[in-house]
């Protein structure tokens, strides 16, 4: 019985994941996205236009950049 019961809880994890992966769109790398974009980045470039997602590596407080109409803007990481 207690088998049955980790194979279920086990499936139940990655079907859970597997929903959520598919309900939360990833944003494209350095795109301006508007303030309001109602979903999670791990790391965000703010600038005065908006915000972008940018590689996991930039440590926050560091210079950054966005692409609106082919023009890079600069901005900083805040997470």
């Amino acid at each position: 019985m207690t088998r049955i019961t980790i194979v279920v809880a086990a499936l139940l994890v990655v079907l859970g994941g597997i929903v959520a992966a598919q309900t939360i769109p990833a944003p494209p790398l350095y795109v301006l996205l508007p303030f309001n974009w109602p979903y999670p980045i791990l790391r965000v470039c703010r600038t005065d236009c908006g915000i972008c997602a940018i590689h996991f590596n930039v440590q926050p407080g560091t210079p950054c950049y966005c692409v609106a109409n082919e023009t890079w803007v600069p901005g900083v990481c805040i997470r």
